[in-house]
């Protein structure tokens, strides 16, 4: 639990994100001061002698919040996603994209007409402590639009819900082609807001029918 940013907020007391105490673990009762070691530990205060106030506990937390995001292009550490298909006739799709799942585990993936999704790599994403509903993941746009059924974008959402951002091309008849790109950063923040982790991605996907490519 994290401690409130705003408002009342005292050593003792049985409401969580409202008491030092709890946020340390400690019955809601325990005689305890602000010069503690982990009290000062708690507010960022560290300095021996220096001046300690409630404010300083604000969003404080006793957790250690992380998260990871893998490289999945190695030369320049953003996430490239790419994938292209071509069919002779009819209305081929391909289709790229990253999911960050409720129970802390995340996969970039492609797809196409001719394949299931299918994982390019998966990886854990929640690192640290607390529970997924702690953390935040927010995609930021800065070329092009997540499509295809995507969660929000330039939105802090909630990681207690899989949230799931794509990128799909669709050429829509024989003779035709699509190509569609996303750019953007994935972002993973903790319960204050503040950022954990956070990558370029970039997304693209070609699709062409009765052309040869």
């Amino acid at each position: 639990m994290t401690l409130v940013s705003n408002g009342e907020i005292s050593i003792g007391g049985s409401t969580a994100n409202r008491s030092i105490n709890l946020e340390l673990g400690r019955s809601a009762t325990a005689t305890s001061n602000l010069n503690e070691t982990a009290l000062r530990s708690l507010a960022g205060v560290t300095t021996p002698g220096s001046t300690i106030s409630m404010s300083d506990f604000y969003g404080k937390s006793n957790v250690s919040y992380s998260a990871a995001l893998n490289n999945y292009n190695a030369g320049t550490y953003n996430i490239d996603l790419y994938r292209g298909i071509y069919a002779s006739s009819g209305s081929p799709f391909a289709i790229v994209g990253v999911t960050l799942y409720s129970d802390g585990t995340a996969r970039y993936f492609y797809g196409d007409t001719n394949t299931a999704t299918t994982n390019f790599t998966s990886f854990t994403w929640k690192t640290g402590g607390g529970s997924t509903g702690d953390y935040y993941g927010r995609f930021t746009v800065s070329s092009g639009t997540p499509n295809d059924s995507s969660s929000a974008s330039d939105t802090d959402l909630l990681l207690s819900t899989t949230r799931e951002w794509k990128c799909k091309a669709q050429a829509p008849y024989t003779n035709s082609d699509d190509y569609y790109e996303v750019i953007g950063t994935l972002i993973i923040k903790n319960p204050s807001g503040t950022t954990l982790v956070s990558k370029t991605i970039i997304m693209s996907a070609s699709a062409t029918s009765g052309t040869p490519p």
